[in-house]
C-alpha cells in the first residue's frame, strides 16, 4: 500500500489538473490488462533459460546469481512476492487518490498559512484522514492472502515441495481429486478467518469513530 499511496500523492500534488488527469490515466490503464497476463508475464521474467532476470545479470557479469527463480526453494516464495514490483495496483491507487480528493482544501490552506512543509502536512493531515481507505485496503489484502491461489497455481502449483503451498491451492487440488469433504473443511477454515479479519476490522473502526 505505501507505493500506490506515494504515487497517489505525488499526482496528486501536481498543479495543473491536466497533468493529474493525464497521470491518473496512465496508471490506471494498466488495469484493463487481466491480472492472470501480468502473472504469465512475470512467469516469462524468471524464466531460467530465456528469463528477462537472468539475462540482465548475465549482462553485468553475474552469472553466479543465474537460478530458476520458481523451481529453487529457498527463491520460489521471494520470487513470487517480488513479482509485481513496484506494487502500483490501479485499485489501492484509485482508492487513495479518492480519498484525497476528498479531504477539504481548507485545510491545506490552513498548513500553507502556518507553513507547514509537505511531509508534516503529510503525516498530519493526509495520513490520519486516510485511515478509512487503509482500512479497507486491508481488508482486501488480508482476503486475497488467505483465498487466493490462481497466481501461485500458475507460478509453482504448489512447489518445489511445498515451498509455495497455501491453503487455497490444497482446497483446489482436494476438489480436484473428488475429496469434496476435506475441501469443505478447508473453505469453513478460510471462511472463518476472513470473517474474524472482518470483525475485527470493523471493530477497529468503531473505536476509531468513538475516539473521534
Amino acid at each position: 500500500m505505501i507505493v500506490p499511496l506515494l504515487v497517489a500523492e505525488l499526482i496528486f500534488g501536481l498543479r495543473k489538473e491536466v497533468h493529474r488527469y493525464v497521470f491518473r490515466t496512465l496508471f490506471v490503464l494498466p488495469a484493463v490488462v487481466p491480472g492472470l497476463i501480468t502473472v504469465y508475464l512475470w512467469r516469462m521474467v524468471y524464466d531460467p533459460y530465456a528469463g528477462l532476470l537472468n539475462q540482465l545479470l548475465g549482462v553485468f557479469g553475474l552469472e553466479h546469481l543465474q537460478k530458476a527463480w520458481l523451481g529453487n526453494e529457498q527463491t520460489a516464495l521471494w520470487a513470487i512476492i517480488g513479482a509485481g514490483f513496484p506494487y502500483i495496483s490501479a485499485f489501492p491507487f484509485l482508492i487513495f487518490m479518492g480519498g484525497l480528493l476528498n479531504i477539504s482544501q481548507e485545510l491545506y490552506d490552513a498548513a500553507k498559512i502556518d507553513g507547514a512543509t509537505w511531509w508534516s502536512r503529510f503525516w498530519r493531515i493526509d495520513v490520519p484522514l486516510l485511515v478509512p481507505q487503509f482500512r479497507l485496503l486491508a481488508f482486501f489484502a488480508f482476503s486475497g492472502a488467505i483465498q487466493g491461489f490462481a497466481h501461485i497455481f500458475i507460478y509453482t502449483r504448489g512447489g518445489p515441495g511445498y515451498a509455495t503451498y497455501v491453503p487455497g491451492l490444497q482446497m483446489y487440488y482436494r476438489i480436484t481429486d473428488g475429496d469434496f469433504g476435506y475441501a469443505s473443511a478447508i473453505g469453513v477454515v478460510l471462511f472463518a478467518l476472513v470473517l474474524l479479519g472482518t470483525l475485527f476490522i470493523l471493530r477497529f473502526r468503531r473505536e476509531t469513530l468513538e475516539a473521534q
